[in-house]
């Protein structure tokens, strides 16, 4: 829900409820002018004007767990409402299966089970004219693959990595939303930090052009910072990974993840990296079946170590930058009220596929991480690998265990 949503409400309670909750939760309403009571002693103001993509219903099909995450919390936060597919096949079954009226498709080309091409083709046979407007994202950007995207059902092309406004700018114009310059700018969501001069610098040592690239996520340094945490992590273990693809000849594996690779160091501004990903998407087939290693490759195994360690050097620097929680009180005894309500706090992001699980889940680790550490692990590995459905099972289960002090 909206935060407009959830500051309607004084409180929430946890199924399935238990006596002394639901005498505690009633205890605190009565003694509390929560925002309901005020908003009860108060006259209306006007509302605030609304977000660029405020009442837009998008469909978004992508593949990539990372991709799927940055573009739901940047939308959302534009008033859009998101839905997500994980593939072309699924994107299918959800325009057939849900009641939801889609204004718009946002759809990924190169995808596994079914691709972009073949989904918006499928779309386009069984809703005709009640098709809504498909989109093609994809970090192939060359003139055939427009011709290819639009040959296929799809109205337009935007490029990965994405710029948010222009992104934000294609969406109202299939959808006749269109707003004035004035307007968008008094829309747009205001960055919640800078990005600094020392920052800048220390990643342009680096090969990062982290400016343009906190610029294209409409200065949203925070969502830069959890990006950046999650590919980083990404590319751990990526060489083993590799290796065991080529080793059974596995083109079309090696192939994706290259392509997924490419678009995201473009978004994370490592323009080198992309390059060589870039490379070796091109000339995987070409050397199957495999034989010695080829020059492409041996660059892809140099390249990711050196990546790893100038995205975590930028990573640190972020994370010291940024302002900081205090630090829990280790010695405070465990108090599972509050150890529940910080869960359902973390369960509601992770219902909503918002990357501010991970800066929620850390909090929470910290307050309650001395009592509950074997308990958090399972959570904590999920949300590492953005699983966001593992995880908010994991949340769950810890809700619904009886604790006690």
């Amino acid at each position: 829900r909206s935060a407009q949503v959830q500051a309607l409400l004084d409180a929430h309670l946890v199924k399935p409820e238990a006596a002394a909750m639901q005498h505690e939760a009633t205890q605190t309403l009565l003694h509390h002018d929560g925002p309901v009571r005020a908003l009860l002693n108060t006259t209306p103001t006007t509302p605030q004007t609304s977000t660029r993509l405020a009442q837009m219903r998008i469909l978004l099909v992508e593949d990539n767990l990372i991709n799927q995450q940055v573009a739901t919390e940047l939308l959302r936060d534009e008033g859009a409402t998101v839905d997500v597919a994980n593939n072309g096949q699924e994107g299918v079954k959800v325009m057939v299966e849900s009641d939801a009226n889609f204004d718009i498709v946002l759809m990924d080309v190169q995808m596994p089970v079914m691709d972009g091409l073949t989904a918006a083709s499928r779309i386009r046979e069984l809703f005709g004219d009640r098709a809504p407007p498909i989109i093609a994202m994809t970090a192939n950007v060359q003139e055939s693959d427009r011709a290819a995207s639009l040959s296929s059902g799809m109205v337009d092309h935007i490029g990965k990595p994405f710029d948010l406004d222009h992104l934000v700018t294609v969406l109202q114009k299939h959808t006749h939303r269109q707003t004035s310059a004035t307007e968008t700018a008094a829309e747009r969501p205001k960055p919640a930090q800078t990005v600094t001069a020392e920052l800048v610098a220390l990643a342009q040592t680096h090969g990062i052009g982290l400016a343009d690239a906190v610029q294209r996520l409409g200065g949203r340094l925070d969502v830069y910072q959890r990006l950046l945490k999650s590919f980083a992590k990404d590319l751990e273990g990526a060489i083993d990974k590799i290796d065991e693809w080529w080793s059974q000849g596995n083109a079309t594996a090696l192939e994706q993840w290259f392509h997924s690779i490419k678009g995201l160091s473009a978004t994370m501004g490592h323009a080198s990296l992309s390059n060589v990903m870039s490379l070796a998407e091109s000339s995987v087939r070409a050397n199957m079946p495999r034989h010695a290693q080829p020059a492409w490759l041996s660059n892809v195994h140099r390249a990711i170590p050196s990546a790893c360690e100038s995205l975590n050097i930028l990573l640190d620097a972020l994370t010291q930058s940024m302002p900081q929680q205090a630090p829990a009180n280790g010695s405070a005894p465990f108090n599972p009220a509050k150890f529940k309500q910080d869960c359902a706090e973390l369960a509601a992001l992770l219902q909503q596929s918002d990357m501010k699980a991970l800066d929620v889940f850390e909090t929470l680790r910290q307050a309650h991480g001395k009592a509950m550490s074997e308990q958090l692990s399972e959570l904590g590995h999920a949300i590492s690998v953005l699983d966001f459905d593992a995880a908010l099972l994991a949340c769950e289960q810890l809700m619904s265990q009886p604790l006690t002090e």
